[in-house]
């Protein structure tokens, strides 16, 4: 119309048929969490992803989606779970980064990543679900990360063939994916362990 063309997918950045083949129903018993949290440009809610590690295999999920005007019950909600949790990821260029403050002041130490960050674990969200050593739920128990994964394409990062997620279309909102991706980040790189009894510095 008007000699605009509709916007379409070159390609997925994730194999649809990997995508089917990776449903499960639960996390693993063993698996430990690690969340990460991600806001699309229209900061419109704030995504909390998380993924149980076990082994070399993990689990992924949205486990919560909360309008960005009700941040706060975020914050509550990540903080209430820090002392069980291996990790909280949030990315540098994500509009959530403004959540940090309020994390660090209830004592979640938050992990802030960078680009080659972000690529290094975009690419290892594909090799797992190539290599079939990564979950989610039913897309229709989470319809949003499914959206996301769907729609998801690739954006080059830098000139050694990295690459990170990007919108297939500007309606497309890939923050849920980014949020559990951002969830393995920590659960590959994190060396904290809940298991293990945290020293917590209460001042003199």
């Amino acid at each position: 119309a008007l000699g605009i063309w509709d916007e379409t997918h070159v390609s997925h950045a994730i194999d649809p048929d990997a995508w089917a083949r990776a449903v499960a129903q639960g996390k693993p018993e063993d698996g430990v969490p690690s969340l990460g949290i991600d806001m699309p440009p229209s900061r419109d809610f704030v995504n909390v992803g998380c993924c149980w590690r076990s082994g070399n295999a993990a689990h992924i999920q949205l486990v919560q989606r909360i309008p960005a005007t009700r941040a706060g019950e975020a914050v509550d909600w990540v903080a209430e779970r820090w002392p069980r949790l291996a990790s909280v990821v949030i990315d540098a260029q994500s509009p959530a980064i403004s959540l940090v403050p309020d994390l660090t002041e209830r004592h979640v130490r938050v992990t802030v990543t960078g680009v080659r960050d972000i690529a290094r674990a975009c690419g290892r969200v594909t090799d797992m679900l190539a290599a079939g050593t990564l979950t989610h739920r039913p897309d229709t128990d989470q319809p949003q990360l499914a959206v996301a994964a769907e729609g998801a394409t690739r954006r080059p990062v830098g000139q050694a063939g990295a690459w990170a997620w990007n919108r297939g279309t500007t309606d497309t909102d890939i923050s849920p994916l980014v949020a559990c991706t951002l969830a393995v980040h920590g659960a590959w790189n994190s060396k904290r362990n809940p298991a293990r009894r945290q020293k917590v510095r209460v001042g003199r």
